[in-house]
């Protein structure tokens, strides 16, 4: 009876109003432990789980499951015939089994040592071994399970796992329920780009975003200085503001308010100082950088109808029809930041989207500064904060040179037929960069240029994948 009246406190400590509602138990009178409503309670719950059980085994052959989402309730999973499913546990969320880029088990983005075979469409049972870890098919992960309680005979969600064909929904009483994930037929995006302005004798480039845009610029004037570009055939200028979302730069096109050009590297001519925005994207660019802002950029569903608009607006403005544009991606925050997921699991949901917007949307030229952060994170660069400055933004020297050199890398490289490996260009801490710091940067050096580089350069190799990099 103690163990079942603690369960119950911490259920009711730990699920809110939208979660009891969508479980179908009601709004519920505040928990105690000084009288027997809790028994009600439990019942409450217990035909909540197994109603859960129950509607899931009915969708199996019936809908396929079109994404899984992490929300302020907790995960959602919605399905092909319109409905949603806020998944309930005793306490927590339930854990997510999903196949990294190092071809191992991860869960809630932590490796464990499992290889992992989710190509296959098999899943692994997950369970809680008799030393409190989880384990996948009797093989102990190493990762502590989260806390769980025992409801009798009420068949508790543990965890998702995810494979190449389905969501399998794996219960505490060992049952598991695979539902079919939404396979993506669409063969070509609604608009084709145009090429990067390969050999042309200047080249203007304007990017659109925040300050993350900011972080990829701010060391791009040396790095161009010691690449030997003509500083006369170049103009790179932008336009950002923390935070904003392409919904914001959609809204700012239409509303007229004017907005900074940030000119930073190059001397080629860019009369504007500070305009609406249309009139900015009416000048000659050769290229334009769009990006999402790093709280959406896990998911493509926040990309359109904004993204759509402003490909429309670049296209209709800019004098030069054969304007390409580009998308920049986000990094993952540290793993001690921000919302879930984090890490790894969010650079992976990062890439997903980027990939489905390049199906969907047709942005084929890719800055992959998030891979590349992520390469880095697997080397000797790695900082106790993931080469973040404050949790989200890239630390002075390394962090953010690691992003320049890989826009460098995939933009300045094939144009003007000058590699990033080998600049010579190093950097050293200023006390503003020391002052403006949350944790310790660490500065660009004759022994880990290189290594820098390499991370950039392997990444726009291989967009969406973690490459090692020899040392």
């Amino acid at each position: 009876m103690k163990k079942l009246k603690k369960t119950l406190r911490l259920f009711c400590l730990r699920a809110s109003l939208p979660v009891l509602l969508a479980a179908g138990i009601g709004l519920l009178p505040a928990c105690s432990s000084d009288d027997d409503s809790w028994k009600a309670r439990l019942a409450a719950l217990q035909t909540a789980l197994s109603r859960q059980q129950e509607r899931l085994a009915l969708l199996e052959n019936r809908a396929v499951v079109t994404g899984i989402r992490l929300t302020d309730e907790g995960y959602v999973a919605d399905f092909s015939d319109g409905s949603s499913l806020t998944l309930l546990t005793a306490g927590g969320n339930p854990v997510l089994v999903t196949a990294g880029s190092d071809s191992l088990w991860h869960l809630n983005g932590a490796p464990t040592a499992l290889p992992a075979a989710a190509e296959s469409g098999e899943a692994p049972v997950l369970a809680v071994g008799a030393g409190g870890n989880w384990t996948l098919d009797g093989h102990d992960t190493g990762l502590r399970a989260s806390v769980r309680h025992g409801l009798g005979s009420a068949p508790e969600l543990w965890g998702i796992v995810e494979t190449a064909a389905s969501y399998v929904f794996s219960f505490s009483d060992g049952s598991q329920i695979p539902i079919r994930r939404e396979q993506q037929t669409i063969i070509a995006p609604y608009f084709r780009n145009n090429p990067l302005p390969l050999g042309k004798d200047s080249v203007r480039i304007l990017c659109i975003g925040n300050s993350y845009t900011s972080d990829t610029q701010l060391y791009m004037y040396e790095i161009t200085m010691a690449s030997g570009i003509d500083p006369q055939r170049l103009g790179i200028a932008f336009v950002a503001t923390s935070g904003a979302t392409l919904q914001d730069w959609a809204e700012k096109y239409r509303s007229g308010e004017p907005v900074a050009l940030n000119k930073w590297a190059g001397s080629l001519d860019i009369p504007l100082d500070r305009a609406p925005l249309r009139e900015i994207l009416r000048q000659p660019w050769d290229v334009v950088v769009l990006q999402q802002y790093s709280g959406n950029a896990i998911s493509y569903s926040t990309f359109n109808p904004a993204l759509k608009q402003m490909i429309r607006y670049v296209r209709t403005e800019c004098p030069n029809q054969r304007v390409a544009l580009a998308w920049q991606t986000a990094w993952s925050y540290w793993e001690g930041y921000g919302p879930e997921p984090r890490g790894e699991e969010r650079w992976r949901r990062i890439c997903r989207a980027t990939q489905e917007m390049v199906v969907r949307d047709g942005i084929d030229i890719i800055v992959p500064a998030g891979t590349a952060i992520q390469n880095a994170r697997h080397t000797s660069l790695q900082t106790p904060y993931d080469l973040t400055r404050d949790g989200t933004h890239l630390g002075f020297g390394t962090g953010c040179y690691v992003a320049a050199y890989t826009w460098f890398q995939s933009i300045l490289a094939p144009i003007f037929n000058v590699s990033i490996l080998d600049n010579k260009q190093l950097h050293a801490i200023s006390e503003k960069e020391q002052d403006e710091s949350l944790y310790p940067p660490q500065p660009v050096t004759a022994e880990n240029r290189t290594l820098c580089q390499l991370c950039a350069y392997h990444a726009t190799l291989d967009f969406y994948n973690v490459t090692p990099v020899d040392e």
